[in-house]
């Protein structure tokens, strides 16, 4: 499940959009469908923040391009190991 809520401080919080989908599909594959929803429904935030599981590189540009939103929030830290680079020593041969 997402929600995408309002957020004022002092301010009642309002969910503005609930989308479901299957485990199968990542949280990456949301934002696009949750931003169509609230753009139909004239409810796109003027600043949004975002988890880390939905912030990319391709969002930031999509939104953009599309909704002339920008994003704020952490990006995805990159776990797989061909994003760490590694100095082979005497010791690891």
């Amino acid at each position: 499940m997402h929600l995408s809520k309002t957020w004022k401080p002092r301010a009642v919080t309002l969910i503005t959009n609930i989308e479901t989908a299957s485990a199968l599909i990542i949280d990456e594959g949301m934002p696009d469908t949750i931003h169509r929803s609230l753009a139909n429904n004239n409810l796109l935030p003027n600043k949004p923040i975002i988890d880390a599981s939905y912030l990319d590189a391709d969002l930031l540009v999509i939104t953009s391009k599309h909704y002339q939103i920008d994003f704020f929030g952490p990006t995805h830290v990159q776990l797989q190991w061909q994003a760490h680079s590694y100095t082979l020593t005497r010791d690891l041969l």
